[in-house]
């Protein structure tokens, strides 16, 4: 997660060969916190999109996010939060 490349807080893939970065959201919200899942092949993360905090997941390619948990409550300091995928 980042917010110095695009200004805002969004989630990123990157690549350990060759160092490609993919960006895995783009909404005007706060995204962060990723947690890959066991497969690989989706990442869950931490959004306050429609002024909710809430849990969503996008493919690990990129493409549209989808909402797993739509309201989490307040969450003062997101940053210090953390997610992992149960087994």
């Amino acid at each position: 997660m980042s917010d110095q490349r695009d200004d805002n807080w969004d989630v990123y893939r990157v690549e350990v060969a060759g160092g490609a970065v993919t960006r895995l959201t783009d909404d005007p919200a706060n995204d962060g916190l990723p947690a890959v899942s066991p497969n690989g092949q989706r990442v869950a993360f931490y959004s306050d999109r429609g002024g909710v905090w809430g849990i969503w997941q996008v493919a690990m390619a990129g493409g549209l996010a989808e909402v797993l948990e739509a309201d989490l409550g307040p969450l003062p300091e997101w940053r210090a939060q953390g997610a992992d995928w149960a087994p």
